[in-house]
């Protein structure tokens, strides 16, 4: 009797590493298909943001801060995220982009003509200009023009942009040790 007790313990802790690994396999499907959807999301916001960029650039008309300088790029977008400007170029004190820490914000959506758009896990992209190709500035624009301050861009494919004059970027989603419950945490790249 002992015996058919101990085959049916082991019968029942088999069927339960069974069914456990199952359970796992199904969550580890589910997992890639969800990382593969989030990737192709964050993809598409970036490329219909490069294209917009550039039709900005190609299509942009002077302002009171410049004459329209075929090439250059809009500054970003540094208003609180939730305001009803969040998307348009520059914040609610100034439309330039002069300074460094100005240069960098949310991508400006509402100025490209764009829905928001959004990474894969639903954060709204963000973008950086350099100097002297921001819509602030009224140095001249050509192909032998230096990037005043030079960033490096890298794909995950191993390519590098040695000079690139502006990037957009995704976020991501909020880690563990971060908070963005302030407007200040909420500007801060």
């Amino acid at each position: 009797m002992a015996q058919r007790g101990a085959v049916i313990l082991l019968l029942l802790l088999g069927l339960s590493t069974g069914l456990a690994l199952l359970l796992m396999a199904v969550q580890g499907q589910t997992r890639s298909r969800q990382l593969a959807q989030s990737a192709a999301r964050t993809t598409r916001s970036l490329a219909e943001a490069k294209q917009a960029l550039m039709a900005w650039s190609l299509s942009h008309k002077s302002t009171i801060y410049n004459h329209g300088r075929p090439g250059e790029l809009p500054c970003p977008d540094l208003h609180a995220p939730d305001s009803e400007d969040a998307g348009w170029a520059g914040s609610n004190d100034d439309a330039n982009c002069e300074t460094a820490i100005r240069r960098t914000g949310r991508l400006p959506w509402k100025t490209l003509g764009l829905p928001r758009l959004l990474d894969g896990s639903g954060e709204t992209l963000w973008y950086t200009v350099s100097t002297p190709f921001h819509d602030s500035d009224n140095s001249a624009l050509n192909p032998d023009t230096p990037v005043a301050m030079p960033m490096r861009a890298h794909t995950g494919f191993g390519t590098s942009y040695p000079a690139a004059v502006a990037l957009v970027f995704a976020p991501g989603s909020i880690l563990p040790t971060e908070s963005r419950d302030t407007l200040a945490a909420q500007l801060d790249v």
